[in-house]
């Protein structure tokens, strides 16, 4: 017998949809996507036999040979959240979609949703765990690595830094015992995952979220155009303005680089950047990971950083 849940989530940046239907973007698949994501780049960190992850995800979100054991439908949604994106406000990290303008859609800031999960044959405290993930370190639609499409549940609050990791230490135990799994092994996976990698919090905090991203937005823009094109791949192909003038700026590749703005309970944004690697990610030689790593160590102002890995075993 199905047992339900429903899960109530704020809206923190604007939600980025692409495409002639509005919701093409909010869709359930791309929700189930998101979970699948951040599930295996957390639980990776437990099961570090691909095949046996595979199963355990299959387990719960389905497969082409199984059916997923969750059924989400879109509970509530305000259809006035849908505005026309203002591209000149954010035109670097948008730059994508420069020639579709006309044809991008967000959910604005301030809104909420909620989705219904119909489930069976599984703890339910794996969803909840799941979506407290996605709140502190995903988000939905497009360009979520940089910034947009935050979310996070409702009734999660997050009073400043030092809660933020209270609480990713909660999520990490969870998934821990979840697994089953006695110890870590920390070599990199062929996927991302919390094994490699680093985060950082601003000290700052700012009054809105916008004031955040177009920081962001300026600080990567400024690296970005005084390094080398060829070091420019290291944070995510293809690189639009130059992918004609040579097939390897063409190719797709994500991004290991991440912005999220994590709003706070009483007052304020927190902004903050993290790092995610893969095997995948590092093979061959066109990655170098020191680019990356420079551009955090060249953040100014009053940052505080953690390797992923020491959270880990703190948890």
């Amino acid at each position: 017998m199905l047992k339900e849940d429903s899960f109530k989530f704020d809206v923190i940046t604007p939600i980025i949809m692409r495409g002639a239907e509005k919701q093409e973007e909010f869709r359930i698949p791309s929700i189930k996507g998101v979970m699948r994501f951040w599930f295996r780049t957390l639980m990776g960190c437990f099961i570090d036999d691909i095949k046996k992850l595979y199963e355990v995800e299959s387990n719960i979100f389905g497969s082409t040979s199984e059916k997923s054991k969750i059924i989400i439908k879109i509970n509530q949604f305000d259809k006035g959240s849908f505005v026309k994106m203002s591209y000149i406000d954010y035109r670097y990290f948008l730059f994508p979609f420069r020639e579709n303008e006309h044809r991008v859609k967000w959910i604005k800031d301030g809104g909420n949703f909620s989705l219904r999960c119909s489930f069976k044959d599984i703890d339910p405290q794996i969803i909840e765990a799941t979506f407290k993930l996605i709140s502190l370190f995903g988000g939905l639609g497009a360009r979520t690595r940089r910034g947009f499409g935050s979310v996070c549940l409702s009734d999660f609050n997050i009073i400043n830094e030092d809660d933020f990791i209270k609480k990713f230490k909660s999520i990490i135990k969870f998934y821990k015992d979840y697994s089953n799994s006695k110890s870590i092994n920390y070599s990199l996976r062929e996927y991302s995952s919390f094994v490699s990698g680093k985060i950082l919090f601003y000290k700052e905090l700012k009054s809105d979220w916008s004031s955040i991203l177009k920081n962001f937005e300026r600080i990567y823009s400024d690296y970005r155009r005084h390094i080398n094109i060829y070091d420019r791949y290291n944070f995510g192909l293809p690189i639009e303005s130059y992918k004609r003038k040579n097939d390897i700026f063409s190719k797709r590749r994500a991004s290991p680089l991440f912005f999220k703005i994590i709003k706070l309970s009483k007052n304020g944004y927190l902004p903050v950047i993290f790092t995610l690697y893969s095997s995948k990610l590092l093979e061959g030689k066109d990655l170098n990971i020191n680019i990356i790593d420079e551009f955090l160590n060249n953040l100014n102002g009053n940052v505080s950083k953690y390797e992923f890995n020491d959270i880990l075993r703190e948890a």
